[in-house]
């Protein structure tokens, strides 16, 4: 295997390692907030970050597409290219964080009279939402000193940098929740200080990866912010397209139902949105070796490596779907008693809906920007995202489906798109049958039904009366269901690619120790 593939398996499984700890802080954090504060206090925390998605629209015409022109020059031996990239973002981001201090400043000032407080402390509301804008600040830098790792495709380091972040995490809220007055806003206290370690840290491995690209502010182009820009608006359109899908919700839910609701509704987004996690993180770690195929031999180089690329990410994203829809009931019976089970599982399942027909084919996206063909997409996305909030404020207004209006009308609008536009133009692009990309639409509901099927004889041989059982129930199920889709999806030759991906990351490790 190329060194390459050794460095993409080393990604991905390094990916899932630092994702695993990111849900298991997340997890005990949710439940902890919602006992100790309410789960108004879980909602505060969830909108806050969706404001910062709405600041990001701007950020996302510069550098939702720095990584790649930056990589894709730098393949091609343009050094002067992929610095004057660099250092336009670089003088990008420190003018648009200070255009937004004073939009944050009176966001926060005038946080009571934008959403409905409910119970919660206005003050310790302000204070989460001044450390997450700060966070999103010095995020913009960590970013772009990160991209040096995504031209090497050595993402398997920033994930490390992530994992000991979300370690250092889960360690400082846990003395801080123990030690002092609970407060919701420690949650972004601790994670703003964590990021302004990190820039230093991830600035040193930026000089030892990349020195060859440096800052330079001679080296300032506006050409390369015509470039930027004219390739990223339409990463602009699709986040709006975005937060118009999924990004409003809570707020909706707390002008519409109230913040009561709005908590319920962030609690049920909680285990979904880390899966979706996951299948964003697989899908991230896999799109620098797609885009470096594409800028040394085009849409023809990436064919193959697309196609091995939906199966790997139905095979690992398609299992804890199924298994959490399956196990969603106990879960929650046992994650959150004092709220209703039934319920939470049903938003949960809307939420996810989107995901168990798009499981393998949500790697789709890493086409759009390694060949740059990103508008197609960007405009059906955000029109659907339209049609979204027109459909959820008049149920709102119409019918007593609440936030269950909310949370399934993006996942359904989400299906009709990706079927009728996302997948036909990918076909498009490189040149290969519709049908090809439909049949694996068909494998990842397949996929979906046997797991379900897995784990419901799991949990009546098992038991799901205390967490030992439901873990246990939830590890069987996982293994049986990975095992049973590895056989039931990859041919012989698939099946041992996708063991030497598994076991790449090892052995690239290994042997890295013993250089040492």
């Amino acid at each position: 295997m190329s060194s390459s593939r050794f460095a993409t398996a080393f990604n991905v499984a390094s990916a899932i390692v630092t994702l695993g700890v990111q849900m298991a802080v997340s997890f005990f954090l949710s439940g902890f907030l919602v006992a100790t504060l309410g789960e108004e206090a879980n909602g505060f925390t969830q909108l806050a970050n969706n404001f910062v998605s709405y600041a990001s629209l701007v950020t996302l015409a510069f550098n939702s597409m720095g990584q790649r022109f930056i990589s894709t020059a730098f393949h091609r031996g343009e050094l002067d290219k992929a610095g004057s990239y660099y250092s336009t973002l670089v003088v990008c981001d420190i003018a648009l964080c200070a255009v937004f201090l004073p939009i944050a400043a009176f966001v926060v000032g005038n946080l009571g009279s934008i959403v409905e407080m409910g119970n919660a402390s206005l003050p310790d509301v302000q204070l989460l939402f001044a450390f997450v804008f700060a966070n999103f600040g010095a995020n913009l830098f960590v970013s772009l000193l990160c991209s040096a790792m995504f031209v090497m495709n050595r993402v398997y380091i920033q994930n490390a940098v992530n994992l000991a972040r979300n370690v250092l995490n889960a360690c400082v809220l846990l003395f801080l929740y123990a030690t002092l007055e609970p407060h919701v806003h420690y949650v972004s206290l601790v994670s703003l200080a964590l990021t302004v370690i990190s820039i230093p840290v991830c600035a040193a491995i930026k000089s030892r990866l990349l020195p060859e690209v440096r800052f330079s502010f001679r080296a300032f182009s506006g050409a390369a912010v015509r470039g930027l820009t004219s390739s990223g608006i339409w990463n602009t359109v699709n986040q709006c397209g975005n937060m118009l899908m999924t990004g409003l919700d809570l707020l909706l839910a707390n002008w519409f139902a109230g913040a009561g609701p709005m908590g319920l509704l962030s609690v049920a987004k909680t285990m979904p949105n880390a899966i979706i996690t996951l299948a964003s993180t697989l899908n991230s770690n896999l799109e620098p070796e797609l885009v470096i195929a594409y800028a040394k031999g085009g849409t023809a180089g990436i064919i193959d490596r697309l196609r091995f690329d939906i199966r790997l990410s139905n095979l690992i994203v398609s299992v804890p779907i199924a298994v959490f829809c399956a196990l969603s009931v106990p879960f929650y019976e046992l994650w959150m008693p004092s709220l209703d089970a039934v319920e939470l599982s049903a938003l949960s399942f809307l939420t996810i809906m989107a995901y168990i027909p798009w499981a393998g084919l949500q790697v789709l996206y890493n086409v759009f920007t390694a060949t740059n063909h990103l508008k197609v997409n960007s405009v059906a996305f955000c029109t659907g995202s339209v049609l979204n909030v027109a459909l959820v404020l008049a149920l709102l207004s119409c019918t007593d489906l609440g936030v269950y209006a909310i949370a399934g009308t993006s996942s359904a609008i989400t299906i009709v798109r990706s079927l009728i536009v996302t997948a036909p133009y990918v076909a498009g692009l490189l040149g290969i049958r519709k049908r090809e990309l439909y049949r694996e639409v068909g494998i990842s509901l397949a996929c979906f039904v046997m797991v379900v099927c897995i784990s419901t004889i799991a949990a009546s041989i098992v038991g799901t009366s205390g967490w030992v059982h439901l873990v246990a129930t939830i590890t069987l199920s996982c293994l049986l269901g990975w095992l049973l889709v590895l056989l039931a999806t990859f041919g012989s030759d698939g099946r041992k690619r996708a063991m030497r991906l598994a076991s790449s990351a090892f052995h690239c490790k290994r042997k890295r120790r013993l250089k040492e």
